[in-house]
């Protein structure tokens, strides 16, 4: 948006180079793209992290490690009891057998075994590589009888048929489970669904993913460096969430009380979910990094602009001599109008500020002999070139320079009527413009300052001289064409006046057209 006060481009919310707040603007749009991008960024960034901790636990085979290399005796599972201790009191409590019986069976491989054949399956059909697996009570029944040996002579134990019935019964939450898992969980698609989030060809989504929401995050910021400062910000901030709750996750795992079984079971498994939160902590954070000097950067150039506006606000004190003469500099002596530092002529009547270095006031020439027109010519080369470029691209402005602003099109055009002035500023040509009469308006075909020379007030110069080309021939209006995609020319434009009160598309040969709106100014 423009600067209420002095015309120039300033964002939202945010202080003017002259002092001037901006008001805030309606984002509700950008503040909704914000907050889907973020969760949106949230979910993708632990479903990355879940599914590449998964993968590396199932092709390295941690699960199995964890297990075979568990101690299940020395497991600690109420209350500082061990494993043994706790089955021999709960299930045995037979002076006959010792714990130490207890503690020879659960050495046994028997019990590893059943699980790491388990473990294997759960694996295979993650990786599309058979079918979903189930644990039932006859799994554990099997087990007995396969071992009721072992079990008879390290424990004392013998299982009856009515025991096993009664084991049943006490498993049957196993069986309802796997009823359930079989009418909605083993279905094409829920099978589908599992393998597709274990696939490498899941990884390699969700990281374009999150490269898609950046880059669609800038572009509806339409990014600057303060903008892309919010965008890396917000960006890292929402790849730490989910990384630390996985990291938490882990932790509690680790250390929460009566986890000991799934802990020591579950051990090297731990470890890439450790490793990838981390990873992606840290991700993140740099990230965050690379936005914060942009930030800091534009906090310190708006507390630069609200010291320098309250000094220019005090009243003159010896104390503050030195200060006031460096803004004084800058305050038009004609209109009291507050300048940036470098201006040279006054934003808002054109004043030559650098009086005592005894420069020549800006001067608008006529444009009417050959060197003149061929000066013309190089200086609207060099604008259009600066200017047009990002906007219509570098084929078309050779095009347009060649059609419209080589020197025999301009001799052409000032033999048609149209009057061209060229505004010369320290000696050196600084901008041109172009009008002529139609009809009851005058129609403003060119109005171009060189880069260097912007923001010194030429532009109002000029149009000071049209105005009173206009009222000189009794017209009361002023209109002209600018390119629809020309956002800052179209904001100066409303600023000084200007409105919108139609737009065309102009064939203008070789393939080219001109897509411009038209602005009108009503005197």
């Amino acid at each position: 948006m423009q600067c209420e006060k002095c015309g120039k481009k300033v964002f939202a919310n945010e202080t003017c180079e002259c002092g001037q707040k901006a008001p805030k603007k309606n984002n509700g749009g950008v503040r909704a793209n914000t907050i889907i991008c973020f969760i949106l960024l949230m979910i993708t960034t632990l479903c990355l992290i879940l599914t590449l901790s998964f993968r590396t636990v199932v092709n390295k085979n941690l699960l199995v490690k964890s297990v075979e290399k568990v101690e299940l005796a020395e497991i600690e599972v109420e209350d500082g009891k061990k494993l043994d201790q706790y089955i021999y009191d709960e299930y045995i409590a037979d002076e006959r057998i010792t714990v130490e019986n207890v503690d020879n069976l659960l050495k046994d491989p028997f019990i590893k075994d059943f699980l790491t054949e388990k473990i294997n399956a759960y694996q295979n059909f993650a990786l599309d590589d058979g079918e979903l697996p189930y644990i039932t009570s006859d799994d554990i029944v099997k087990l007995i009888d396969d071992n009721q040996e072992l079990l008879f002579n390290e424990a004392g134990l013998r299982f009856l048929e009515p025991d096993k019935a009664e084991l049943k019964e006490d498993l049957s939450a196993l069986d309802d489970f796997e009823k359930f898992s079989r009418e909605t969980l083993d279905t094409t698609f829920m099978t589908k669904l599992v393998q597709t989030f274990f696939s490498y060809a899941n990884v390699i989504f969700l990281i374009v993913l999150m490269a898609v929401i950046l880059i669609q995050w800038f572009i509806v910021y339409k990014v600057n460096a303060r903008r892309g400062a919010k965008v890396l910000i917000n960006y890292g901030i929402a790849v730490m969430i989910p990384s630390l709750l996985v990291l938490t996750g882990v932790l509690v795992f680790t250390f929460a009380p009566d986890m000991d079984i799934a802990d020591k079971i579950f051990s090297s498994a731990k470890t890439p979910f450790y490793v990838l939160s981390l990873i992606f902590i840290v991700l993140g954070g740099l990230i965050m990094a690379a936005g914060l000097p942009f930030i800091k950067k534009k906090n310190a150039e708006e507390t630069s602009v609200e010291e320098t506006t309250e000094i220019s606000k005090e009243p003159e004190t010896a104390e503050n001599d030195s200060q006031e003469e460096e803004v004084i500099q800058n305050i038009c002596p004609q209109c009291s109008f507050a300048n940036k530092e470098t201006a040279s002529f006054c934003s808002r009547c054109g004043t030559n500020l650098k009086t005592e270095e005894k420069k020549e006031d800006p001067e608008i020439k006529p444009v009417l002999s050959e060197e003149e027109i061929l000066s013309l010519e190089s200086l609207a080369k060099e604008i259009w070139n600066q200017h047009f470029v990002p906007i219509i691209g570098q084929e078309q402005v050779d095009y347009m320079l060649e059609k419209f602003q080589s020197s025999e099109a301009i001799k052409r055009q000032i033999s048609e009527g149209m009057h061209y002035f060229m505004v010369q500023a320290d000696g050196e040509n600084a901008g041109y413009c172009a009008y002529k009469i139609d009809g009851n308006r005058v129609f403003l075909s060119k109005l171009y300052v060189r880069l260097e020379y912007r923001g010194n007030g030429l532009g109002k110069l000029m149009l000071e001289n049209i105005r009173q080309f206009a009222s000189e021939n009794d017209l009361k209006a002023v209109y002209l064409t600018v390119n629809k995609h020309n956002d800052d020319t179209i904001s100066i434009y409303h600023h000084l006046g200007f409105q919108v009160i139609d737009s065309v598309v102009s064939d203008i040969g070789s393939g080219f057209v001109m897509d411009d709106f038209i602005m009108q100014l009503t005197y």
